[in-house]
């Protein structure tokens, strides 16, 4: 009898493993509401760029009544970078069940408890073309172990570099206050190639001389390294200057020439590239902000200033600025977007991109942010950007912030409620003086590759052909798994 119930303990614990496993596996990771995961295909490949890098969401619930371990295979070819994170459920502001907050982790051995579900996103990187297997174990007690293997395969064409990214990063927001360092590694990890100096550190019009008295010194020694950013643009925030100082006053005719060489020098010194500098008047400029554009920069052309400009541009009615800029960001709206491309002929003076402003970020979806790259060749745009890295003040309380960064808090910002949530508009969180990416963080730092893919797929079948599989992908006509499976055909 004694050996009857053995036997009968060790059937039941047989098959609550197996239900335990039944809903464990592979999922993509760009729709990130738990109601709404998409599981990956069945014989799933990865597809990667030679240089680029991949996605994939884990999943193991366990059902059961017993620990379980999870176990990383280590005996991957070593040309196969993996970055192992784990991935809780949180809330997003409309008390959805979401994964978004990615936690590194360092033990490739993970302790699942009874009746939980965890979920871990692997992130894969090769530079070495071929075929790869990464797996991992999942065991139960006496029973062995069950094997989940993914399939990996890195082809010979590379990923785009650089492209262009730019995400308002300003080192001095209160989210990221005092971990400029640790700013500056996450914004290189995630292909962040765009600096934007805000006004408070260029100093003022009405002071030239008084340049070296502000903060610029210091907010560049926050922003250098060996490695420097592509582009420096230098946010003047003209909209803002009255009296004397008016753009196009006297006293800003008088200034603004010493003004931009003093600049212009202290950047030399610092190593920087002048042609890497653009000047950035106004963002999202009103129809008489953009009259104002045009006229500087004829002014700085006909008194020697050979300034380069920058802008946003957010309405038709200011579309203009393309024959003037020599950069404009362009909002993601479809009506401003159709109106661009019929009135590009190849002669306008701009570099475009594209940008979009994600309010309550928590609320959006990461295939939100890959969709840029996919506007991006849709619109024949070269570089794209969102707002903003790190802007939550106007949606918080000042002491809900600090009450998250002492070195051994136990609150993180995901744990804040907002007074608007709708002023959140961040890409990473933070406790401590930690910093932690986002899935969106992730997803935004992926669509360079999608960039990629799509450039490849209409090398091979045109233009027509490739806007038509972007609307099938806006839409969701297209799923995420044939999506893959298309990459995959291009790269061998």
């Amino acid at each position: 009898m004694k050996g009857f119930f053995i036997y009968l303990f060790s059937v039941l614990t047989f098959v609550q493993f197996s239900c335990a496993q039944k809903v464990n596996g592979w999922y993509y990771p760009w729709m990130n509401s738990l109601n709404n995961l998409v599981k990956a295909g069945l014989n799933d490949t990865v597809p990667l760029l030679k240089g680029g890098v991949n996605y994939r969401i884990f999943k193991v619930s366990n059902e059961s009544d017993l620990y379980i371990q999870l176990k990383e295979n280590k005996n991957f070819d070593k040309n196969l970078k993996v970055e192992l994170f784990s991935v809780p459920v949180i809330k997003n502001y409309k008390g959805q069940s979401i994964l978004d907050v990615l936690y590194p982790l360092s033990d490739s051995t993970i302790v699942i408890k009874p009746k939980t579900t965890s979920y871990f996103l692997v992130k894969f990187a090769c530079s070495v073309p071929g075929y790869y297997k990464y797996s991992f174990h999942l065991r139960g007690g006496r029973l062995g172990s069950t094997e989940y293997t993914q399939n990996i395969f890195v082809g010979n064409s590379t990923s785009v570099y650089p492209f262009p990214l730019n995400v308002w990063a300003y080192f001095d927001y209160p989210l990221i206050a005092n971990l400029s360092g640790k700013v500056l590694v996450d914004l290189r990890n995630h292909g962040v190639n765009v600096l934007v100096i805000p006004p408070s550190k260029l100093g003022g019009i009405e002071n030239p001389d008084g340049m070296r008295d502000t903060e610029l010194k210091l907010y560049l020694d926050k922003a250098n390294n060996d490695k420097k950013f592509d582009y420096y643009l230098l946010f003047l925030n003209y909209r803002n200057l009255s009296g004397d100082s008016k753009v196009l006053g006297d006293t800003w005719k008088k200034n603004f020439i010493k003004w931009y060489n003093n600049i212009m020098n202290y950047l030399k010194e610092k190593e920087i590239d002048l042609q890497d500098v653009y000047l950035y008047p106004y963002d999202e400029p009103s129809i008489l902000d953009a009259q104002n554009f045009v006229k500087i920069k004829e002014w700085c052309d006909l008194n020697g200033v050979k300034a380069k400009f920058y802008t946003t541009i957010d309405k038709t009615e200011t579309l203009d600025l393309i024959n003037y800029a020599d950069i404009a960001q362009i909002k993601n709206n479809e009506q401003l977007l159709a109106t661009l491309s019929e009135r590009k002929n190849g002669k306008n003076k701009s570099k475009l991109w594209i940008y979009d402003v994600f309010s309550g970020s928590r609320n959006q979806a990461p295939i939100n942010y890959l969709s840029l790259a996919w506007k991006s060749v849709f619109y024949e745009l070269n570089g794209y950007g969102i707002w903003n890295y790190a802007d939550v003040a106007n949606g918080f309380e000042k002491k809900q912030l600090e009450s998250i960064k002492s070195e051994n808090s136990q609150l993180g910002f995901w744990n804040l409620t907002p007074t608007q949530n709708n002023r959140d508009y961040s890409l990473i969180y933070r406790r401590g003086n930690s910093i932690f990416p986002s899935l969106r963080w992730e997803a935004a730092y992926y669509a360079k590759e999608d960039f990629a893919f799509l450039s490849l797929y209409c090398r091979y079948y045109g233009i027509k052909n490739t806007r038509g599989l972007i609307n099938a992908l806006i839409e969701r006509r297209e799923s995420l798994s044939k999506w893959e499976k298309i990459k995959l055909s291009l790269l061998r």
